[in-house]
């Protein structure tokens, strides 16, 4: 259980440095848009919490499983608070 809670604190810590260093810092956020097909949409750091849920049904390791639970549950709490429950959002810059 104690790795759930970790995953939870890491899930915020890591999402406050991507907001620092991918969006805020160094726009890695606005160069990688350009060469994907996302340029209309903005996908928020929140859309990595269904994808590791959906990873979860195939991980057998108890402790990795309870940790990466945490880890995106900690990633949805932070985007939550801040940013609201949202996932996809329209590009206002295309």
């Amino acid at each position: 259980m104690i790795n759930f809670w970790i995953g939870i604190l890491s899930g915020v810590v890591f999402s406050y440095i991507w907001v620092y260093v991918a969006v805020s810092k160094y726009r890695i956020e606005k160069h990688f848009i350009k060469f994907t097909f996302f340029k209309k949409y903005h996908i928020h750091h929140s859309m990595f919490v269904p994808i590791v849920l959906l990873l979860l049904l195939f991980i057998e390791n108890d402790q990795i499983t309870l940790f990466l639970a945490g880890f995106s549950i900690g990633i949805l709490i932070k985007h939550t608070l801040e940013d609201g429950l949202v996932f996809i959002t329209k590009n206002k810059d295309v």
